[in-house]
């Protein structure tokens, strides 16, 4: 089995849902590289149950470029297209040239629902596998502590705003409110701190996609979510209403989980 290089969007969200593509091909590849630079220390958390994951930084990646190693190369950015011939010994697969195709995958029939699945689709595999294949081994004592040092002894609801981006607290009946907004640097020692709160409000962000992805898996309990959907108000991920189809927003209902419950309106 040879090695992997694993090229994506250089951002959490996009980890997130590349998690259950890169353990589907970690059954085929020794090991995979994840190539980043600014989330290293998170793809290292995600993937904390095995050592065949391995973050490595552009300037590693390209000097193995010109080297005759015997590796394989997969792009999924989506929006452009680069190329990595060097002098390596292996095949370089992105959109063009699908690595779905290695393992004789009929994608005819998938179609873009989301973001997320566009990485999938667009690599010729199954938009399942983003949620069938996902995994995450919790790190509970890094969560106990977390929640012990909050010393969280009443009721108490959690969101994730911050600025612009804002939850309307009229939504909120706790007075106790916890911000998981950068509540630790470790991110993903927060899920005991979301299972024990009498309320869950969230917005379209990297932290609901966590706990999408989580709960969608059984690896969290199945606690009510609110989804504020107004609260992104940037152009390409603002949402007017039910009908508004955006890509970032279906990646949270699509399919939607019975216990989310979706805010559509501000006011």
């Amino acid at each position: 089995m040879r090695d992997l290089f694993f090229i994506g969007y250089d951002a959490i969200g996009d980890y997130i849902s590349n998690n259950g593509m890169i353990r589907f091909l970690l059954e085929e590849y020794n090991k995979i590289f994840v190539v980043t630079d600014l989330c290293g220390s998170f793809v290292s958390l995600l993937f904390n149950d095995t050592e065949n994951v391995v973050p490595i930084g552009f300037p590693e990646f390209n000097f193995e470029c010109t080297t005759n190693k015997s590796f394989d190369i997969i792009d999924t950015r989506v929006g452009e297209l680069y190329y990595y011939e060097g002098n390596y010994d292996g095949n370089y697969y992105n959109k063009l040239r699908k690595i779905g195709d290695k393992y004789n995958i009929d994608y005819r029939e998938e179609i873009i629902t989301d973001n997320a699945s566009s990485f999938y689709v667009n690599m010729g595999l199954p938009r399942s596998l983003r949620t069938e294949n996902f995994y995450f081994e919790r790190m509970k004592d890094n969560e106990n502590e977390l929640f012990d040092n909050l010393k969280l002894n009443s009721d108490y609801a959690v969101i994730c705003d911050y600025n612009p981006f804002y939850i309307n607290k009229k939504y909120i009946n706790c007075d106790k409110i916890i911000n998981l907004h950068r509540l630790s640097s470790n991110f993903v020692d927060i899920i005991k701190v979301i299972e024990n709160a009498k309320e869950v409000h969230l917005i379209e962000n990297s932290v609901a996609l966590f706990v999408y992805h989580l709960q969608s898996k059984k690896l969290m309990k199945d606690i009510s979510v609110n989804l504020h959907s107004y609260a992104r108000t940037e152009w390409h991920r603002k949402c007017d209403g039910p009908d508004c189809e955006n890509p970032y927003l279906n990646m949270l209902l699509k399919p939607k989980l019975d216990n989310w419950n979706v805010v559509w309106y501000e006011n």
